[in-house]
């Protein structure tokens, strides 16, 4: 591979050029972000999670008024009750969403095959077009690609045997 001399120099390069991914992926989901506008199902998310609703009646507006799936519904909302009911804020878990995608597939990619092509994938992700505008959206989809990549993730650490019994247990409940 093109990296393996490199990396054999110093041990820091890889972790300096993991950050570096990272951080040009959030740079690019952060850019241009106050020019966005915001579309009709947008406006919806910002509604229905009103840090002002108690968890019964979000539960119910969740069930039966909104077709996103809960979980996400109720992360935003908690987000909102933490750092403030605004536009910007959704959009910045949007953001901070979209960016741990970039090492998770970077893990993900180094789970399947143990060389440095985690980089390189870590690196496509960051340059996706289309995830970096769901990324600057109060949408669903950098939660859902988030949990899909930790879900992968787990099922190939379980069955490679990586995890002890307690862990396997205690990762469950």
């Amino acid at each position: 591979m093109i990296l393996d001399n490199y990396f054999k120099q110093t041990a820091n390069n890889k972790y300096i050029l993991i950050i570096f991914v990272i951080l040009f992926g959030f740079f690019l989901r952060a850019y241009d972000l106050s020019n966005q506008g915001y579309w009709m199902d947008e406006w919806n998310n910002l509604f229905w999670t009103n840090p002002q609703y108690n968890f019964t009646q979000s539960n119910e507006i969740f069930l039966w008024g909104e077709l996103a799936p809960s979980p996400y519904l109720h992360v935003l909302k908690y987000f909102f009750y933490f750092f403030g009911y605004t536009t910007e804020n959704g959009k910045l878990l949007s953001i901070i969403l979209g960016t741990l995608c970039i090492p998770a597939s970077m893990i993900l990619s180094y789970q399947i095959k143990q060389t440095n092509l985690y980089l390189y994938s870590g690196f496509l992700v960051s340059l996706n077009i289309f995830l970096i505008w769901q990324s600057q959206e109060v949408r669903l989809a950098s939660f859902a690609l988030l949990m899909s990549l930790i879900n992968i993730s787990l099922f190939i650490t379980i069955f490679n045997n990586q995890f002890t019994k307690k862990i396997f247990f205690v990762s469950f409940i």
